[in-house]
């Protein structure tokens, strides 16, 4: 949207007179500020137990507890912010979109107490703060972002980063970020012949979250027992975000119990959640979409049917995706009309066998393939699969500095070197296109400068010491590090 669109699009006032005092909504906040409430709710618990414990001010001289109903009709906490009160939860939230949140309720503050001094109309007030705001902080945070170092020319780069994230880049229009997702899960359940658990029948999981509240699911569809043998239940939890990602065996309850229902047993997670996507990766799924557009079935048109069209439509966040064109040369064919697209899960693990399917589907449904009944134009045959993990085994012999945790040293390693080997899955050097491989120098050079390490010999990679070639099935996967 542009300005007046945002203008229009925000009614509720960012600053409103609560019994005399002025203050900002902690749900509103979170919202603008992208941050789930139950951390906002956290960071003002951390401000309150500090200034109990170093201060004589009262604490609810800048939090005003609070309550509201939320869309279960449940009880929940928020809070009353005073000027004071925002600007102590704030001050540490960073980034460009904050800078320009925080500017736009400092104004707010100013112009609602001048307001009140006056007896100006409140509502005239906020379209005339926000109009006023936008239009002359904008161009001073397009000038204060610094450009990204490895960005040619990252000022300009910048400036359109930020018309996107304010609605004014016209091939942007209409993109929007990937909002969170939820758990799903596999229950075994064993009950009486004749039991009956209806779709949408709430779960509740023995573990709490972080309002203790237990966490909720419910089922994906309706399942009835025949027999006394266990039957897998899919259920989908009512949260979205990394607080339904459970601990595979998790206890739940039916809620109600349901009579006959002898036992539950958690399988785990079928489909991990995730939080709402970050406004970087945001800006750069986007710009990619925006500088290649649709082509009738190219590369990055596959790519984004995944990522983007399978979201929409399933719910089911995938985290990359590899597509090999004309890759089926089987029986002397030349592999034309063929297409192979390979997924990963958002964590870059396998997808459950269901989603491929589900993709497959979506792409080029298997009872017409190659018709172009799914968003696969016609001619193109499309085969679906997961990556399959393979295991990187890392070892050598190491010279410690002094008085240094081991430990510690051997977690940084794995952790650098688990974030490179994930930075390989799927990556195709831009002039060959060929998959790179896991280079043996990276990771030496990882462990060569890393603090705590004083010298080191014998380093393999997989028993060796040259590069790893990854197929394009494969997801290489960080197994075990051993630093001797």
């Amino acid at each position: 949207m542009n300005i007046d669109s945002m203008i229009q699009g925000n009614p509720q006032a960012l600053v409103t007179s609560y019994n005399g005092v002025l203050v900002a909504d902690s749900l509103e906040v979170a919202d603008r500020f992208g941050k789930r409430h139950t951390h906002v709710l956290r960071s003002i618990d951390d401000i309150i137990n500090q200034l109990e414990s170093q201060s004589t001010q009262n604490w609810a001289d800048y939090f005003i507890p609070d309550d509201y109903q939320d869309n279960k009709n449940r009880t929940q906490r928020r809070f009353k912010l005073t000027r004071d009160g925002f600007s102590l939860l704030v001050m540490g939230f960073t980034g460009p979109a904050a800078l320009h949140w925080k500017l736009l309720y400092i104004e707010a503050f100013n112009k609602m107490e001048q307001a009140l001094r006056s007896n100006v109309d409140i509502r005239q007030l906020v379209t005339q703060i926000t109009t006023d705001v936008l239009r002359t902080v904008l161009p001073d945070i397009r000038q204060a972002v610094e450009p990204p170092p490895e960005i040619e020319d990252g000022r300009v780069h910048n400036s359109r980063r930020l018309d996107f994230l304010y609605g004014n880049d016209e091939a942007l229009r209409g993109l929007t970020r990937i909002e969170a997702t939820a758990n799903k899960r596999v229950l075994s359940i064993v009950a009486d012949p004749g039991v009956r658990i209806p779709q949408g029948y709430t779960f509740t999981s023995v573990v709490t979250d972080e309002e203790g509240n237990p966490i909720e699911f419910t089922a994906d569809r309706e399942t009835i027992f025949l027999s006394d043998k266990a039957v897998d239940v899919r259920i989908t939890c009512t949260l979205t975000g990394n607080e339904g990602n459970l601990a595979t065996g998790s206890e739940f309850i039916l809620q109600p119990p349901i009579a006959g229902v002898t036992s539950i047993t958690d399988k785990g997670t079928v489909v991990m959640a995730a939080e709402r996507e970050s406004l970087d990766a945001a800006w750069t799924r986007m710009l990619d979409k925006a500088e290649n557009p649709d082509t009738g079935g190219n590369v990055h048109d596959y790519e984004r049917w995944v990522v983007d069209g399978f979201y929409k439509d399933y719910g089911v966040k995938v985290g990359k995706v590899l597509v090999d064109m004309c890759w089926n040369k089987d029986n002397g064919h030349d592999g034309r009309g063929t297409v192979r697209v390979v997924v990963v899960d958002d964590t870059y693990g396998p997808l459950d066998t269901s989603i491929v399917n589900d993709i497959k589907e979506y792409l080029d449904p298997k009872a017409y393939e190659g018709y172009g009944y799914g968003k696969a134009p016609g001619g193109a045959v499309v085969t679906v699969i997961t990556g399959t993990p393979y295991d990187i085994n890392i070892s050598a012999h190491v010279e410690y500095e002094k008085n240094v945790d081991r430990a510690e040293v051997l977690q940084q390693f794995t952790e650098l070197v688990t974030d490179y080997v994930k930075s390989r899955v799927f990556n195709r050097n831009d002039d060959t296109k060929e998959l790179s491989p896991i280079a043996y120098k990276k990771i030496a050079a990882i462990l060569g400068t890393l603090s705590g390490v004083a010298n080191y010999d014998d380093l393999t990679v997989n028993g060796g010491t040259t590069d790893i070639t990854i197929e394009p099935y494969e997801i290489p996967t960080v197994k075990k590090v051993s630093l001797t």
